[in-house]
């Protein structure tokens, strides 16, 4: 098994997040662990995007990765990470852990976002389960402009940004894989 590593892929809605970290889940080795902090958020019934549920999810997924990188897997996080303390979190565990991190925000002009929100909510529900997308309609305009602000509005140094508005989800895998090597 390859050594352990967490994988963090963050940005907003339409960013291409959840396209890239499943790309990479099914071509990484060591057989790594993929995480979708909305996936475990509605692990709950009716959970909603409120700071409680968000929290639950994020210790969850703490519990999780310790576990896998503790067992020798690479883990894969996928959140729309607007604040890097919620990132900070998963990076002090790998550190504690002594496994690399590496931190990826993936990003692109609002406009691109909305489209690619909007071609999303249109697709159908087997689309939506084969890309991966929570089945619900998700990602209309107010929703990817709130997400775009609260990324704007927490802008950091930290990580690598990664402007997807003219690469194909391929270009983004093999652009972190690079990094990974």
């Amino acid at each position: 098994m390859a050594d352990p590593y967490c994988l963090i892929i963050s940005g907003p809605s339409g960013s291409g997040k959840t396209t890239t970290a499943k790309m990479l889940w099914k071509t990484l080795d060591g057989n790594p662990a993929y995480l979708s902090l909305d996936s475990i958020k509605h692990l709950v019934s009716n959970a909603e995007s409120n700071d409680y549920f968000l929290d639950l999810a994020r210790l969850n997924a703490l519990s999780l990765t310790e576990n896998f990188l503790c067992r020798g897997h690479p883990v894969i996080i996928e959140k729309a990470f607007g604040n890097y303390q919620y990132v900070r979190d998963f990076i002090e565990l790998a550190d504690n852990l002594q496994v690399k991190s590496h931190y990826f925000k993936l990003n692109a002009p609002l406009e691109i976002l909305i489209e690619r929100a909007d071609r999303r909510r249109n697709a159908s529900l087997k689309e939506k389960v084969e890309s991966g997308e929570w089945p619900l309609p998700i990602g209309n305009r107010e929703t990817v402009t709130s997400i775009y602000n609260f990324f704007r509005k927490y802008q950091h140094n930290e990580g690598i940004e990664i402007d997807t508005s003219n690469k194909t989800p391929e270009d983004v895998t093999q652009l972190i894989r690079s990094y990974l090597i």
